[in-house]
């Protein structure tokens, strides 16, 4: 008998702790081809505190001049935080606030500086601008304060490393909660009285005050079964758009500084 409850205590510890559901994506990310660093710790200055996030993800893009002699890095890094999510959670849908939206999007080495033309290139668009909607408030079954962790590691560990990166890299940091399921997700929007199930990913937005500089942020909230549909969003819109407004940069750099030195020869 005490063996039996052993096991049954041991059995709730594994399906409470949500470590499956964690590494299960660290696989899927790896798989992905991105670098992955699980449960990375750091150090709060702001409360000299030791924090933790599930998942830290990089990706490394190399973007060269014409000959490709030279070339430049963008790096793409993802902070996420995995949540086995069993209750029902309704989220309320507001307007998005477009232009804070388009300032977030252009928050970034590449794109900072830049008119907002450049978050809409061709047949890509930026996915901070693509929905018009977004999640404000939530509500959740017997917890209403299911996603607040969630949301508060990621908002520190992304400002913590945004302020501490690698000068000699470009990089460009996306915040994302990967849930196990929208099954038990509803959508309640402030056009409509009722409700509508979740079925796409979407992002949630929070308004991070701190007393020296308050800050908007929009954070992904990925199914595990729609995160190809994420990634190939990411991948073809975003990153793409990255991608070419850094090498068009570097390219017009590389040419005006071939051009400065052949004058300086021939002068």
């Amino acid at each position: 008998m005490a063996n039996e409850d052993a096991k049954n205590i041991i059995k709730n510890i594994i399906d409470n702790s949500g470590h499956d559901f964690h590494l299960k994506i660290s696989k899927l990310l790896e798989e992905k081809e991105w670098i992955v660093n699980n449960s990375p710790y750091y150090n709060d200055p702001a409360t000299n505190i030791p924090r933790e996030i599930d998942i830290i993800a990089e990706k490394n893009f190399k973007i060269g001049d014409f000959f490709y002699h030279n070339t430049t890095n963008l790096t793409i890094r993802l902070f996420i935080e995995c949540k086995y999510i069993k209750p029902h959670v309704v989220f309320w849908f507001l307007k998005k606030n477009v232009n804070k939206a388009k300032e977030l999007a252009k928050n970034n080495p590449v794109l900072s500086g830049k008119e907002d033309v450049y978050l809409e290139s061709g047949n890509k668009i930026h996915h901070y601008i693509k929905e018009k909607e977004v999640a404000k408030e939530y509500s959740a079954e017997n917890n209403n304060q299911l996603l607040d962790k969630a949301i508060n590691q990621i908002l520190n560990a992304t400002l913590f490393f945004s302020k501490n990166q690698n000068t000699n890299f470009h990089t460009v940091n996306f915040p994302i909660i990967i849930v196990n399921s929208f099954d038990n997700f509803k959508k309640k929007s402030q056009s409509t009285d009722g409700y509508d199930p979740i079925i796409n990913n979407f992002e949630i937005e929070v308004e991070y005050t701190n007393p020296n500089n308050p800050e908007y942020f929009l954070i992904d909230i990925v199914a595990e079964d729609k995160i190809n549909d994420f990634f190939n969003y990411l991948s073809e819109n975003d990153i793409k758009i990255l991608q070419e407004t850094l090498g068009w940069d570097f390219r017009q750099r590389e040419a005006n500084r071939r051009t400065k030195k052949t004058h300086a020869i021939y002068k």
